[in-house]
């Protein structure tokens, strides 16, 4: 029967692969150092507040549409809003992936108040390369709000309130060839280590 493997070294990546294993997800993870972090930005016509639990049905919309089954980093309970709402609440609950940091995560309202983008911001214990503190659980910006420069937008608002919270790194992770990584490269994120998910067989 398959097993999933996680593996940080590239050689036993490509050996593992060549073996007949089947490549899952290839990952690197980001370390921003918040003093390094840019400015916030201004965004014309759209508006950077708080998430809130009563808006959690929006949230879900948000990831479903951001993330459809075709997208790399398209996971199940991003199949509809419903799922995908109660996915976001779990983690806004502290069910999942460590307590969440509720003031830095954030979502960006339109000029009709629709919830266009958010990211939400959890605390987690050290993992390999990632250091324990605040960690991105989820960027997305629905895509009919792209190239606005929303999730740059986001994370450096992000960032600002993290450093008034006295915290002093923020990590993700982010799949190898999501175009998102070059925006994070120029928000200052430094690549720290990469893994690779793969199944394979016992």
């Amino acid at each position: 029967m398959p097993v999933e493997r996680f593996v940080d070294d590239p050689a036993a990546a490509a050996a593992s692969i060549a073996s007949g294993g089947r490549l899952l997800r290839h990952s690197v993870v980001m370390q921003l150092e918040l003093a390094l972090a840019p400015a916030p930005l201004v965004i014309d016509a759209f508006s950077i507040a708080p998430m809130s639990a009563d808006r959690v049905i929006e949230y879900g919309g948000v990831v479903s549409r951001a993330y459809p089954p075709n997208h790399l980093d398209h996971e199940p309970t991003d199949a509809d809003p419903e799922s995908a709402a109660r996915s976001v609440l779990g983690v806004m609950r502290g069910e999942a992936m460590g307590p969440w940091i509720a003031g830095a995560s954030l979502h960006v309202a339109d000029h009709s108040g629709r919830v266009v983008g958010l990211v939400l911001i959890t605390e987690t214990t050290a993992v390999g390369t990632i250091g324990a503190g605040p960690f991105v659980t989820d960027l997305c910006v629905d895509p009919a709000a792209a190239g606005q420069r929303l999730g740059a937008a986001l994370l450096a608002s992000c960032a600002a309130r993290l450093t008034e919270l006295g915290w002093s790194a923020l990590a993700l992770v982010v799949t190898v060839g999501n175009p998102a990584q070059r925006v994070y490269e120029r928000l200052g994120f430094r690549v720290a280590s990469e893994s690779w998910r793969i199944e394979a067989s016992r």
